[in-house]
């Protein structure tokens, strides 16, 4: 459920991003008097949101880089514990990023850290996409970590080799 609501949120933003820049690029050249110059800031803003958002999302499916060709090659357990390597590190990383995001945004938000643009965007709304990023691939790295110490199925959770005969 959480992955779907978190797809829908990204494709939502990917929409909202297009037509922005899409309005952008067509009222800069034709309808000049009506453009607006901060829709493209706010295109960047989104676009990053998305993009921390569906990092967590790539967790649950499997969808992130990775040395797939060499630990392809690894025996079933030795896989499992470069799985549950990765995991840990990958929480870890979304920890740090959760404390120091936190952190990030908080500052912004007591300094009223602004965008130097006209439109003087708040800048911690863009910065607390790193913490609620750092929540979100912490959840499902602790999952996904859960699962390869409790529930390992070699024949689903192991990476095939793609090594040609």
């Amino acid at each position: 459920m959480l992955s779907k609501f978190l797809r829908q949120i990204v494709g939502l933003i990917g929409l909202v991003t297009m037509l922005l820049y899409f309005y952008q690029i067509v009222s800069t050249w034709l309808f000049h008097a009506y453009s607006i110059y901060w829709f493209a800031e706010v295109a960047v803003y989104a676009l990053t949101w998305a993009m921390f958002v569906a990092s967590a999302d790539l967790v649950k499916i499997d969808g992130h880089i990775r040395a797939d060709f060499c630990v392809s090659r690894f025996s079933n357990p030795t896989q499992r514990w470069c799985e549950v390597f990765n995991c840990t590190v990958g929480l870890c990383f979304g920890l740090l990023m959760l404390w120091y995001g936190w952190q990030l945004a908080y500052d912004a938000w007591d300094w009223d850290e602004r965008s130097p643009t006209g439109l003087a965007f708040p800048l911690w709304i863009y910065y607390t996409a790193a913490p609620i990023s750092g929540a979100l691939l912490t959840y499902r790295y602790i999952e996904r970590l859960w699962l390869y110490l409790t529930a390992y199925d070699p024949q689903s959770m192991a990476l095939t080799s793609n090594e040609v005969m």
